[in-house]
């Protein structure tokens, strides 16, 4: 839709199609950010949550691959849910935060809780004393969608996923992500410090991106 309102060819601009990709991805994370990202919780709807699925190592209790980032909002709880396939009613699972991590798992009470957490290294850790499963499924919401297809080495082009998106949002989503592009392709060369730019009058401005605009 963006490089349609830019009038551009795709089959000509495959690295600006990329540089699409990764706005629409920055984009989407702030607006997540700021419409969730409060310390009230809210109800999160489920069309920006992607599935993971997690093979663990029972010995070391930690996943064979590292993760996609994220988007933690204020905590793991609220954004992420775990669950294991074919013992749900085994135990049960609680994904926290890694500062809250290293305090769990002592009370011979809650011996039947199997605690998981995303370390710093972005790998799944898990404190259990029962019989490790090898393989959990995470629900949660990621920093950039089409990482998804790196950890399940799904051989899919990444224009072909969905992006987790609610529809009211698809509109702010891309005038955000239209006014970098836009702004970035009619002024290639534009330094961030333009102080000498901003004293010159509009009208010779304005003459001046005329100009350019014509001559590319």
């Amino acid at each position: 839709m963006i490089l349609d309102e830019l009038k551009m060819k795709t089959d000509d601009n495959s690295l600006e199609v990329e540089h699409i990709v990764a706005i629409l991805d920055k984009y989407r994370a702030a607006i997540i950010r700021q419409r969730f990202g409060t310390t009230i919780k809210r109800f999160i709807p489920t069309a920006y949550y992607q599935l993971l699925e997690i093979d663990v190592d029972p010995t070391t209790k930690l996943s064979l691959k590292q993760l996609p980032n994220l988007i933690d909002l204020n905590s793991l709880e609220l954004s992420t849910e775990i669950t294991a396939p074919n013992v749900y009613n085994a135990f049960k699972i609680t994904l926290v935060n890694s500062a809250r991590f290293g305090f769990l798992g002592y009370n011979k009470f809650l011996s039947s809780i199997l605690y998981a957490t995303i370390n710093r290294d972005n790998y799944l850790e898990c404190k259990y004393t029962g019989t490790m499963p090898s393989r959990f499924y995470i629900y949660g919401i990621l920093e950039r969608p089409q990482a998804i297809l790196d950890f399940n080495d799904d051989p899919i082009n990444p224009l072909d996923i969905p992006f987790p998106l609610e529809a009211t949002s698809i509109a702010e989503l891309m005038a955000m992500a239209l006014k970098e592009v836009a702004d970035v392709r009619i002024f290639p060369f534009r330094d961030k410090n333009n102080a000498k730019e901003d004293e010159l009058p509009q009208a010779r401005r304005d003459d001046r991106d005329r100009r350019y605009r014509d001559e590319n």
